[in-house]
């Protein structure tokens, strides 16, 4: 599946559970490459209701190569490129949520593993992380990722809890 030239590459909006999108090339749209949300409100994700994002390659989108907004995905063994080309504010792998969504629902309980992101950019700030975990995001899981040449940092965590990072190669970020 080849995904270009969108204002959103691949969008999933109050969708069910146990979704997959596998090796796809998701590239050149205006805004985010991905942007997996949370469920459907009459469903409760769990554990045993997790969804996927493998093996995918993900480049020159707008904005975030990747916006996870819900809960319970995995995002594992993606190359992840030259995202962020007109958009002030991105990253790679971008995991946040608002107040406004909250509970089950939230940015919470994600594993972001095996991924290679790298030259992430942020034309006019101090952006353009490899991985950002952000606001209100909790018990996430980021393991085994290489992260290197994006303007901003390699692995960013903002105003979060329980969070586990570890065993990720980061190098040469922070290029701006």
């Amino acid at each position: 599946l080849n995904v270009h030239d969108s204002y959103v590459g691949v969008q999933f909006t109050q969708a069910g559970l146990q979704n997959t999108l596998q090796n796809s090339q998701v590239f050149n749209n205006v805004m985010d490459g991905i942007t997996p949300g949370p469920s459907d409100p009459s469903l409760v994700p769990d554990a045993n209701h997790q969804s996927y994002i493998l093996n995918n390659a993900i480049h020159d989108n707008g904005s975030h190569g990747m916006e996870v907004t819900g809960p319970f995905w995995t995002v594992q063994e993606n190359k992840i490129t030259h995202n962020g080309i007109s958009s002030s504010g991105t990253s790679g792998i971008h995991v946040y949520s608002t107040p406004v969504v909250s509970g089950v629902h939230a940015c919470n309980d994600n594993t972001v593993s095996y991924n290679y992101v790298t030259t992430q950019q942020d034309p006019n700030g101090v952006d353009g992380n490899g991985i950002q975990i952000d606001d209100f995001c909790d018990f996430n899981t980021v393991a085994f990722n290489v992260v290197w040449a994006n303007s901003g940092a390699g692995v960013s965590v903002l105003d979060a809890q329980g969070n586990i990072i570890v065993a990720n190669t980061s190098y040469s970020n922070a290029t701006d």
